[in-house]
């Protein structure tokens, strides 16, 4: 994946253009890509994708975005996810969570977040 689909091109304070940076073994195994900015050079880092399974709310396994919704019972209609954290939750008792986005059903143990604390983290991180 390059830093251009992953949409981190610009800086986000001054704008400057981000060039990768070399990274250590330890960065290599936390994140995808090392970046500083040529304006101000600041340093900023991609973290990896299985990095939110191991956050506070529930978030979308495909696309990663924090506007999932809470269902009462699986609808039949979308597909359900197969990722082992999905099963995982589903064994130990999770609830049926959809993103809108992507049509996805997951199981998740985590809470999802409110409607308008979510479209605010989906912002920051963009």
């Amino acid at each position: 994946m390059t830093i251009r689909r992953m949409g981190h091109n610009s800086c986000t304070i001054c704008g400057g253009r981000l060039q990768r940076i070399h990274r250590t073994f330890r960065e290599r195994l936390s994140s995808m890509a090392k970046l500083r900015c040529s304006e101000c050079a600041r340093i900023t880092s991609v973290p990896r994708r299985f990095t939110f399974l191991f956050g506070k709310e529930s978030r979308c396994l495909s696309c990663g975005t924090y506007s999932v919704q809470r269902l009462v019972r699986r609808d039949h209609v979308d597909r359900l996810s197969t990722h082992p954290f999905s099963i995982i939750s589903y064994l130990k008792g999770g609830r049926v969570h959809w993103c809108p986005f992507c049509r996805l059903q997951f199981y998740d143990r985590r809470p999802p977040l409110p409607k308008a604390a979510a479209i605010r983290r989906t912002a920051e991180e963009i």
